[in-house]
């Protein structure tokens, strides 16, 4: 699970919804930014996009676009879950706090 590297709390799930390789994670409790290293989100991107691409286009096949519709909304949870729980944060530096 994602912990902020300051003070080791676990990350919320809405925060993490809301990181971009623009926008950092900012901790809820000590409000300091923090972000995932770009070697895990390509890792993550390149993973999922490639078994979620495999996988639906066997699902179109065979139950067509609403079918399709529903692998993918389930899909995104299951790929956000996953980067919730192995991936890591580390701490950047805050030019506010100094």
């Amino acid at each position: 699970m994602m912990k902020c590297p300051y003070c080791k709390h676990p990350a919320g799930l809405l925060r993490i919804a809301k990181v971009t390789n623009w926008t950092p994670y900012r901790c809820g409790f000590c409000h300091r930014r923090s972000q995932m290293p770009r070697w895990q989100g390509a890792l993550l991107g390149g993973l999922s996009g490639g078994i979620g691409g495999a996988f639906g286009g066997i699902i179109i096949r065979h139950y067509g676009y609403l079918g399709w519709i529903g692998f993918l909304s389930l899909y995104a949870v299951a790929v956000f879950l996953v980067a919730w729980l192995l991936c890591t944060l580390y701490p950047i530096e805050d030019k506010d706090l100094e």
